[in-house]
Parts: structure tokens; C-alpha cells; sequence
């Protein structure tokens, strides 16, 4: 019996011994993702709800397909931004799980609609471009293009459906440099890559209509 007691003992001690080294990655790497989240929120805000002042994005909420993409392609170059860049350097594919995971389960909180005198400004363009589309400018060797509706893929509200992010209560500034990043192929078209074709058939008014009418709308209307 004690035999058996001892060799239990040191089976036990073995088993244990090998899983010291997978708390401790476990450890590390909730380590890293905390440590990634304050980086975003520095930002984005404690709640990762962006700022309209400073055109940081809400990334909140969002897909969690769409926040890796985003990310990877920050890490690659292929989306240009000095301070993404740099962020997303440090950040590796199991990472970029780990995180958009967090951030796309996190709540949006519930706000009101733009009040004051923007609230009383009607934004007949970029409610058109929104729910219904619009024709666009020409572009060389295409014809006219026509731009579809916003909210086919984007959801009736700018809530985002599906892999389509949120547009709704997004600052103006962003959305139209992100529009005018497509015009001129300096992010990635996306998946589905439909949105340089758009942009490319939007006009400076068009993109700062519909832009200021998604900035308007509430992230979460409740």
C-alpha cells in the first residue's frame, strides 16, 4: 500500500508539474490581452466607444471577424495608420483572437439620438444614400456607377449586421476618411470587397452627407 501511495504521489506530482507551464502561458496571455485592451482604450475610450473630437472609432461591439481583419491588416501594411501600425505590430494571430473576441462582446451603451442644432438640420442626401442609394459620378471607362443603399448591407439603422460593421454613431471624420482611403485603394477592399467601387462612385458631397448622417445616429438606440 504505501508503494502504491508513493507512486500515486509521484504520478500526481508529474501531472501537476506539466501543467505549471500551461497556467503560466494562460497567465501570460491574459497578461497581454489586458495590457492590449488598456493600449485600446488610451484611445478608443474606456468603454471603446471612440471620440468624435479626435476621430477615434467605436470598436465596440463590433464583429469580431471584422476586428481581426482590421487588425491583420494594420500589422501588414496594408491599412495605413502610423499609431495602428505601430500597435498592431505587437500583436500576433492568437492575440488578435483573444481581443476582437473582448472587444466584440462588449456591450454598446444605450444612447439618444444628435440633439441641438444638429438634431434639427435635416440630411436629406445622406438619409437617401443611406436607405436608398443613389446614382453615382462616372468613372472612366465604367459609365455612371450607381451607389446601392447603405443599409442593404449595413443594417436599417447603421447597426451592422452579419460581418458589416456598425456605421451608426461613428464619428463623421472617420467614416469620411475611410470612404476617401477606398477612393484611392489605401485600405483593403474587405469581404465582401464591394466598397472601392462605391466610394469611387460617391462625390466629396456625397461621402460628408452620408458620413455626417451615420455620425447623427445612435449606437444603440435601446
Amino acid at each position: 500500500m504505501k508503494q502504491a501511495g508513493r507512486g500515486f504521489l509521484i504520478g500526481l506530482a508529474g501531472v501537476l508539474a506539466a501543467g505549471l507551464p500551461l497556467v503560466a502561458q494562460a497567465a501570460a496571455a491574459q497578461s497581454a490581452l489586458s495590457k492590449q485592451i488598456d493600449v485600446c482604450a488610451s484611445c478608443h475610450g474606456e468603454n471603446e466607444m471612440g471620440s468624435r473630437d479626435g476621430g477615434y472609432p467605436a470598436i465596440a461591439g463590433l464583429p469580431a471577424a471584422y476586428i481581426r481583419a482590421q487588425l491583420k491588416a494594420f500589422r501588414h501594411g496594408a491599412r495605413d495608420n502610423v499609431m495602428m501600425n505601430a500597435v498592431a505590430s505587437g500583436v500576433d494571430a492568437a492575440q488578435r483572437r483573444a481581443l476582437a473576441a473582448y472587444l466584440a462582446a462588449m456591450s454598446v451603451p444605450v444612447s439618444a439620438p444628435a440633439r441641438g442644432a444638429a438634431a434639427h438640420r435635416p440630411n436629406p442626401v445622406g438619409a437617401a444614400l443611406a436607405i436608398h442609394g443613389a446614382p453615382g459620378q462616372r468613372i472612366a471607362g465604367h459609365g455612371t456607377a450607381e451607389i446601392p443603399a447603405c443599409a442593404a448591407c449595413h443594417g436599417a439603422a447603421g447597426l451592422g449586421q452579419g460581418a458589416f460593421p456598425r456605421l451608426a454613431g461613428q464619428p463623421a471624420d472617420y467614416l469620411q476618411a475611410q470612404l476617401r482611403a477606398w477612393q484611392a485603394q489605401k485600405r483593403p477592399a474587405g469581404n465582401p470587397p464591394v466598397m472601392p467601387a462605391i466610394a469611387r462612385a460617391m462625390s466629396e458631397a456625397q461621402i460628408k452627407a452620408v458620413s455626417a448622417y451615420y455620425g447623427a445616429l445612435p449606437a444603440n438606440p435601446g
